[in-house]
C-alpha cells in the first residue's frame, strides 16, 4: 500500500514526577513487603517513621 516502504517509528521517553503517596513505599523490616507509614514520637521525644502494618519502626538511612 505504501510503496513497500517501512514506516519508522520510535518510542520517545520522557521522565515525570513520581507522585510519592501512591507511587513510592517503604519496606517493612518485619516482613519485607511495601507499607504505609506513620510519623510517631518515641519516649525520647524522637520522630520516628512506623509502619502501620507491623507497628515497627523504620529507621532512617545513614545519609539522613
Amino acid at each position: 500500500i505504501n510503496g513497500g516502504a517501512i514506516a519508522a517509528t520510535s518510542i520517545a521517553a520522557k521522565e515525570k514526577p513520581l507522585i510519592v503517596p501512591h507511587q513510592v513505599r517503604l519496606i517493612d523490616p518485619y516482613d519485607g513487603k511495601p507499607c504505609t507509614i506513620e510519623w510517631r514520637y518515641t519516649a525520647e521525644g524522637e520522630l520516628v517513621r512506623v509502619s502501620t502494618r507491623s507497628g515497627r519502626i523504620i529507621p532512617k538511612s545513614p545519609a539522613w
